[in-house]
C-alpha cells in the first residue's frame, strides 16, 4: 500500500511540475507579445528616439 501511495504522489508531483513549466512558458510568450505591441505602438507614434 505504501508503494502505491508513493507512486501516486510522484505522479501528482510531476503533474504539478509540468503545470508550472507551462505557466512559465505562457508568461514568457505574453511578455514577448506585450513587447511586440509596445514596439508597434512606438513605431506608429513616430518611432523610437534617435540616438544622435
Amino acid at each position: 500500500m505504501g508503494l502505491v501511495c508513493a507512486v501516486q504522489d510522484e505522479g501528482a508531483y510531476w503533474s504539478c511540475i509540468e503545470a508550472l513549466d507551462a505557466v512559465d512558458e505562457a508568461r514568457d510568450r505574453v511578455r514577448a507579445l506585450a513587447r511586440g505591441e509596445r514596439m508597434a505602438g512606438e513605431r506608429q507614434a513616430g518611432g523610437l528616439p534617435c540616438g544622435d
